[in-house]
């Protein structure tokens, strides 16, 4: 997997470059088996790139990681199966996929923050380099846009209901590529400036 990364991007590639930060960003989303990114882990990982101001799906990406011992923990939301998760990639490759596809640019999730934090606490387990990419998160644009939140009675945001507020289909929820996908259109979205 990391080869096809890594194939994409030639070193000639001003897109890959890196020489104006501004012009690419990284949208990213890991499904996990919990919600606590100190002791769950990573079952998918899902990519894709904005240059300018485009969703590049020729070089999105989605890599289940392997889980020799899967209890299924996650599995019904996320829609994964075992035989997925057992012929999916090592945890260290996946790390690494991202690692390499994100380079220096900006790193953009809906509640970024939790993944971030959980690809750098596999990369720590790992003896990986951790991210330092800037970050932007969708989640807390929406919070401070809407500060009473989006569902009625409650403080909540969730993805799907904020794309659905900017008039983007909730295709392929729960998996990492499909919210990576969506969350890039939200942020386009923002960008256009739409209310």
């Amino acid at each position: 997997m990391i080869r096809w990364i890594q194939g994409l991007f030639s070193e000639q590639d001003p897109q890959r470059s890196n020489v104006d930060l501004g012009a690419r960003q990284v949208v990213f989303d890991c499904e996990t088996d919990g919600l606590d990114p100190r002791k769950n882990r990573i079952l998918s990982i899902g990519a894709v790139e904005i240059i300018d101001n485009r969703v590049q799906l020729a070089t999105a990406w989605e890599v289940r990681v392997c889980r020799p011992h899967f209890d299924g923990g996650g599995a019904e939301v996320h829609e994964l199966t075992k035989r997925e998760m057992d012929s999916g990639v090592e945890e260290k490759e996946a790390i690494q996929c991202l690692i390499y596809f994100a380079g220096r640019n900006t790193l953009m999730g809906h509640y970024v923050s939790f993944d971030i934090a959980l690809v750098q606490n596999a990369a720590d387990r790992l003896g990986l380099q951790k991210l330092q990419n800037a970050s932007f998160d969708t989640l807390e644009f929406m919070r401070k846009k809407f500060p009473e939140g989006l569902i009625r009675s409650r403080k909540s945001w969730p993805l799907g209901v904020c794309a659905e507020r900017y008039g983007i289909p909730n295709v392929e929820a729960h998996t990492a590529l499909g919210d990576a996908h969506m969350t890039a259109l939200l942020f386009l979205a923002f960008r256009k400036g739409g209310e």
